[in-house]
């Protein structure tokens, strides 16, 4: 038995994929099979593997005869894994010096069924650069380092608002996922949102480690593929599974509270993805009862508060930070409104936050004191009654937001 398995889906990634190898076979100390389930690609990735994997008697090559997609391919790898642990790794992606020799010796030491770390970026590209400077108002804080189980992990990813849920991420033993048969389920895309989750419900030894074992690339080509509808059907699926897993299982009411808030963010991105097809189409996945749930709740629901004309979206999608004010109802229909209309939000927040709650809808609501380095080229949208209107607007050019937005009055 190798100590560990590492586990490479590989599709039409020449380019990247002698860097991503030469990476794993570089680590030391450790005994060490690497698994590539080569995905039918069309370009010359399956060439560089043989390559490789003659020169090198750790590489075994799994070949699918059609696309199958990355669900099944990480499967199959795993399926024919001889480590006591697996690592998935993405094929245009690193893993920086010993992180298998420490990975491995920390879980062994103490006994584990998980771990997960942190990463680093490589970025490639203008767009790649840009969205990752656009992306949020601060970086999360890093959650201490502990094991745990994995319902106490959940609920510090999610109150921490530091979601970790990449399948390369964590690094697991193999048996813990085989006898709780924890597989990725078959044809979806971002698999990894109910693939981590679930194994977050049952593992009972995880530890957290804030070190960066890994280097993510993330280049122009990954972020603007076309969506599809496999995409739309994809996350209802993902919705709809973590959902059930809810409503079958007892737990208390902070690991509540955080399935609570992981579910709604997973119907929020099928909420913003379906907008982009103005037909319904049938799902192909999931079973005739999940197809009678999806076709009633497809149409979106009609909005209470929340409306904005054509061109104040356009000024808003073209601004250099939008600054959401408000955390009640309203507020909580905006983000809906802006986020299906691919509106980016800063920031959420109050003047005084200790009167709020602390997340509306995941985000983390702050106060607008503590966002005043952006006075100058934000956009402060008003999400919030009437009545308060002029007094807000006296606050805001107090502080010096003088880009400021209403909402349009619903007909």
């Amino acid at each position: 038995m190798s100590d560990i398995s590492v586990i490479i889906p590989v599709f039409n990634v020449e380019p990247y994929l002698a860097e991503c190898l030469d990476s794993i076979l570089e680590q030391k100390n450790v005994a060490l099979e690497v698994i590539c389930v080569e995905d039918a690609s069309e370009d010359g990735s399956k060439d560089i593997l043989k390559r490789y994997a003659k020169e090198d008697k750790r590489i075994r090559i799994l070949e699918n005869r059609k696309n199958r997609g990355l669900s099944y391919t990480r499967n199959r790898g795993l399926l024919s894994a001889n480590g006591k642990y697996v690592l998935f790794v993405d094929s245009d992606d690193m893993l920086k010096e010993n992180a298998l020799q420490e990975l491995f010796q920390y879980a062994q030491a103490n006994n584990l069924e998980g771990i997960v770390f942190d990463m680093e970026y490589k970025i490639e590209g203008r767009f790649a650069k840009e969205k990752l400077e656009n992306a949020g108002v601060v970086l999360n804080p890093a959650i201490p380092e502990k094991i745990r189980n994995g319902k106490e992990l959940f609920i510090c990813l999610s109150e921490y608002g530091n979601w970790k849920m990449e399948a390369w991420r964590y690094f697991w033993r193999k048996d813990f996922l085989i006898q709780n048969k924890l597989f990725f389920y078959n044809g979806l895309l971002h698999e990894d949102i109910l693939f981590t989750f679930l194994c977050l419900m049952h593992t009972k030894r995880i530890a957290n480690l804030n070190h960066k074992y890994y280097v993510y690339r993330k280049r122009d080509a990954s972020i603007t593929s076309q969506m599809n509808y496999k995409y739309v059907e994809s996350h209802f699926i993902i919705f709809l599974e973590i959902f059930n897993y809810w409503k079958n299982h007892n737990f208390d009411k902070r690991t509540e509270a955080a399935i609570g808030q992981y579910a709604e963010l997973a119907y929020g991105r099928f909420q913003r993805a379906k907008k982009y097809f103005a037909e319904f189409q049938q799902l192909s996945l999931g079973s005739m009862a999940d197809q009678f749930l999806y076709e009633k709740i497809y149409e979106r629901k009609q909005r209470k508060y929340a409306s904005l004309e054509a061109d104040k979206i356009t000024r808003l999608k073209q601004a250099e930070k939008v600054i959401l004010y408000g955390a009640g109802e309203i507020a909580a229909e905006v983000t809906e409104l802006l986020e299906e209309h691919g509106v980016a939000i800063s920031a959420v927040a109050v003047t005084d936050k200790r009167n709020n709650m602390k997340k509306l809808r995941g985000y983390p609501v702050y106060g607008m004191d503590e966002l005043m380095e952006w006075k100058k080229n934000a956009i402060v949208l008003i999400a919030v009654t009437e009545r308060y209107h002029n007094g807000i607007l006296k606050h805001l050019e107090c502080l010096g937001f003088l880009n400021v937005m209403f909402l349009d009055k619903k007909e």
